[in-house]
């Protein structure tokens, strides 16, 4: 194929990735909407306002600036509410609650006030902890048996690679992740914050 089609022939692990989609029920090779950091994120008006800030004041604190990375975390809350109430109608009525890490955007007065403005529940998530983090105990692992012994010769292969492996998972994987969490966090509860052991 290489060939034939030159620097136009997908990668062997993309054309992989497009053979479980296509077998999935996939009918368009068209792209599908991606969900993610808007591009907002790195307009011009904001690049402007954090480089005049840091700039005018070289010893700046970093909680300064995460209050300023709060004012965007607070307008993609206002988004994911909006979407919620768009794809999932009825949800917001029950309640909202959002896991997420202590990163210091998080836990900006900014961001903590927009949780409180659009009814969302943060769930206390404990310091960094391999047995509660869904990419640790559950994700990462999958991923690497899936990806062990193969070779890639750049980065863009390995991206394509780690794409075919989650777009391949259906739902339930997903949820399969989360029911764990919900086991693993009760255990910890129930052993007042002793590490976890690997489940068999």
């Amino acid at each position: 194929m290489g060939t034939v089609y030159g620097d136009q022939c997908p990668s062997k692990s993309m054309i992989y990735k497009w053979h479980g989609l296509f077998k999935h029920g996939r009918e368009s090779i068209e792209d599908d909407p991606r969900s993610g950091r808007p591009v907002e994120a790195t307009t011009s008006n904001i690049i402007g306002k954090v480089e005049k800030i840091v700039l005018e004041d070289t010893r700046f604190k970093k909680k300064q600036i995460s209050a300023l990375v709060g004012e965007y975390y607070a307008t993609i809350l206002e988004k994911l509410r909006e979407s919620i109430k768009e794809k999932r109608q009825g949800k917001l009525t029950k309640g909202v609650l959002l896991l997420q890490d202590n990163a210091p955007v998080h836990k900006s007065r900014v961001a903590i006030a927009a949780l409180h403005k659009h009814g969302f529940e943060s769930l206390v998530h404990p310091p960094y902890s391999p047995d509660l983090a869904p990419s640790d105990f559950y994700l990462f692992p999958n991923l690497k048996k899936d990806l062990r012994g193969r070779k890639f010769s750049d980065d863009n292969e390995v991206k394509e690679a780690i794409l075919a492996h989650f777009a391949a998972k259906d739902k339930k994987y997903f949820y399969d992740c989360l029911e764990k969490l919900i086991h693993r966090s009760n255990k910890c509860i129930q052993l007042q914050g002793d590490y976890i052991e690997k489940e068999k």
